[in-house]
């Protein structure tokens, strides 16, 4: 899911990171129907055209799930030979190979910067760089992305959509063309994924607010633990679904309550915990969880304007340094787990050059996470 942190006054002081240790092994992606004529795996392009190594980018970990980009299939198929040793995203020159960069939206600070990522990632691999908006949450927009991406023959696509009831349509855009696809963050059936593990983000969550709850001594009793569930993002959801049941087994006494929204923007967030505000006058203490700094700032914006802020505890996602110092001193937001999005295209390029080279890669690489605190 992008993130946003709307543009606010009052920079605060400096921040404390803290890195996040524990990783859970990804859930294995599953396979997309096969193109007709079966056969072996085998090299999408010839690695000939591939020059020197210019970038090498480690992971925190990766999936144990390796598959193989077949052009005879046109899908991945499993590994015929696991590696033993961790992935590495590498990346090399490829000047005759076009990159196809399907965007998720250019309305915000995150998704901008992943953006930029994904050029930069090119630039330095000397390739083309495809891209089109495709203006999230607009379906169509997206689905005519991915249409056009492929027109343009690109050896690859970056695939940066967050829908999980989109991702068989658009992956099949791709398939159908025989073009390898590297999807950012959504793991989905039939494709390599590399972003945060969902869960992870969660229990980082739940941790960060869990310290926070203790520090302020709040009776847990009087906490309700407010979720931001997007239905149709389908697994990212357990970022929300990992925070509050990290607060749960921490306060028992714990009250969870989940806001159901349609979009997950700023002003969708907003409108609907300012009805659920409304509807819970005697609520004493709010924790937030949240998929991303949209739900985030929405919170913090309804919190606010009932004048509820001080009162509450919100922890964001994928938002930078930058990005928390913008927010004003009442604000409810306590700080982020950083995913280094700056980062993406490149660990994304490096898989996409893997599948394109016939090499094996895992089905989901897995982004380090940095929990950044803004000190109180």
């Amino acid at each position: 899911m992008a993130d946003r942190m709307t543009k606010r006054t009052h920079a605060r002081g400096p921040i404390a990171l803290v890195t996040v240790l524990a990783m859970l092994v990804a859930t294995a992606c599953g396979g997309t129907p096969a193109a007709p004529g079966g056969g072996a795996a085998t090299a999408s392009v010839a690695p000939s055209v591939f020059g020197e190594i210019v970038g090498e980018f480690k992971p925190l970990r990766n999936s144990d799930n390796w598959v193989v980009w077949s052009k005879t299939t046109c899908r991945y198929e499993p590994a015929p030979n696991k590696p033993t040793t961790p992935y590495v995203a590498v990346v090399r020159k490829a000047p005759t190979l076009g990159l196809g960069h399907q965007i998720q939206s250019e309305d915000n600070a995150i998704n901008l910067l992943k953006n930029a990522s994904v050029k930069g990632a090119a630039d330095l691999a000397g390739m083309k760089y495809i891209s089109v908006n495709g203006r999230y949450p607009d379906q169509a927009a997206m689905v005519a992305a991915a249409e056009n991406i492929v027109t343009q023959n690109p050896a690859a696509v970056i695939e940066d959509q967050p829908l999980a009831t989109l991702a068989e349509r658009l992956n099949g855009i791709y398939a159908a063309k025989c073009i390898p696809y590297v999807q950012l963050s959504l793991a989905s059936p039939g494709a390599i994924t590399f972003g945060a593990s969902n869960a992870d983000v969660g229990v980082a969550e739940g941790a960060a607010l869990i310290a926070e709850i203790k520090k302020k001594g709040w009776n847990a009793a009087d906490i309700t633990a407010v979720g931001s569930i997007i239905p149709t993002l389908g697994p990212i959801n357990d970022r929300v679904t990992g925070c509050t049941a990290a607060l749960q087994k921490e306060f028992p006494a714990l009250k969870v309550d989940n806001l159901q929204l349609a979009a997950g923007t700023v002003a969708d967030t907003q409108t609907s915990m300012t009805n659920w505000l409304t509807s819970h006058p005697t609520v004493k203490h709010v924790a937030g969880c949240v998929i991303s700094g949209l739900q985030a700032v929405g919170m913090d914006n309804a919190l606010t304007a009932a004048g509820r802020q001080t009162l509450a505890v919100i922890m964001t996602t994928g938002n930078t340094m930058k990005d928390l110092e913008a927010l004003p001193k009442t604000t409810a937001i306590i700080g982020s787990v950083d995913f280094g999005n700056d980062k993406f295209g490149s660990f994304a390029l490096g898989m996409a050059q893997s599948a394109i080279r016939g090499e094996p890669v895992p089905d989901f690489v897995f982004t380090p996470l940095t929990v950044i605190a803004l000190p109180r």
